[in-house]
């Protein structure tokens, strides 16, 4: 039995650089200056802040969740709060 698994993404890390801002990666998406995506998840978030890193870690570990992925397809957040809850009748 396939368990489903979920994954919280706060950021996206594009062309280098590490952002949460819906805004920029729409506005980057729109004028296709986008070469490479890499989706930032909110555990690794969580270890880096928990090494200390600064308040850059410390800040996004604390922002809010941009969509999840569930078994590596993305799924918006009301998607998933609909799922958790229904498991939880």
């Amino acid at each position: 039995m396939n368990k489903t698994r979920y994954e919280a993404i706060v950021a996206l890390k594009i062309d280098g650089k590490i952002t949460n801002d819906v805004k920029a990666v729409q506005a980057a998406l729109k004028l296709n200056l986008i070469s490479d995506i890499e989706l930032v998840k909110k555990g690794v978030v969580e270890l880096m802040s928990a090494f200390d890193l600064g308040p850059n870690w410390d800040n996004l570990a604390k922002a809010r969740t941009l969509f999840y992925l569930k078994n590596d397809e993305p799924i918006t957040v009301q998607q998933y709060e609909q799922e958790i809850n229904k498991a939880k009748e």
